[in-house]
């Protein structure tokens, strides 16, 4: 009498279970190692992206701040404020045509407070004209409401240079100088805020930016 062949059918089976099970577990590494190497690349496209963005907003902000160092030069050579201390040092007085060219000043700091903006803000929130001494010649706006901030004097060493000051409470000036006949005459101040600048160039980065204010 022959033997049974039913273990040689249980083994067929056993061996065709563990075959499926060896596919079943190598198609699923597959899809893990695959899933991996997919996650990993958008991880990395998405840094790349943020650092070009990154850059980006760095090459922005350097464009900015040379715009305004050019705004404050372009002031402090114009011809209504050198004429202005050109007549002061020939010993015109108020009376008689250094307030009308002080006027002049006025118009000229308007024009350039209404005409620098980001987006609906302005720019500036003060443009100054000191004497050499710190004397606060002209401000624009003339009236600045609540906001009694005042120009600071800048310092001796200020050169030919446009100087970047923090001065606190948010705020930040360019301080370009007045110089005729290689004579400091004075100082063109533009002051604005750190929030109007983050909050137009840095408005749809994720994330925070944290500034400190030296004291």
């Amino acid at each position: 009498m022959p033997p049974p062949d039913r273990p040689d059918k249980r083994s067929s089976g056993n061996r065709l279970s563990l075959l499926a099970l060896a596919c079943m577990a190598a198609v699923i590494s597959g899809l893990i190692f695959v899933d991996y190497h997919t996650q990993r690349s958008l991880q990395q496209a998405n840094i790349h992206r943020f650092q070009q963005n990154l850059e980006d907003r760095g090459r922005s902000l350097a464009y900015f701040f040379s715009e305004r160092e050019n705004d404050v030069r372009a002031l402090a050579g114009s011809t209504a404020i050198t004429g202005f201390f050109a007549n002061r040092a020939l010993g015109m007085t108020m009376a008689y045509g250094l307030r009308a060219s002080l006027n002049n000043i006025g118009r000229l700091f308007a024009e350039r407070g209404e005409n620098s903006r980001l987006g609906d803000t302005s720019i500036y929130s003060m443009l100054f004209l000191l004497a050499e001494d710190g004397q606060l010649l002209s401000r624009w706006p003339a009236d600045s409401g609540g906001d009694r901030q005042t120009s600071s004097r800048p310092p001796h060493s200020l050169g030919n240079t446009v100087v970047i000051t923090d001065q606190g409470n948010g705020l930040i000036s360019f301080t370009a100088p007045v110089i005729i006949n290689e004579r400091l005459q004075g100082y063109v101040q533009g002051w604005l805020r750190y929030q109007s600048l983050v909050d137009y160039l840095l408005r749809d980065l994720q994330g925070f930016l944290l500034i400190t204010h030296g004291q």
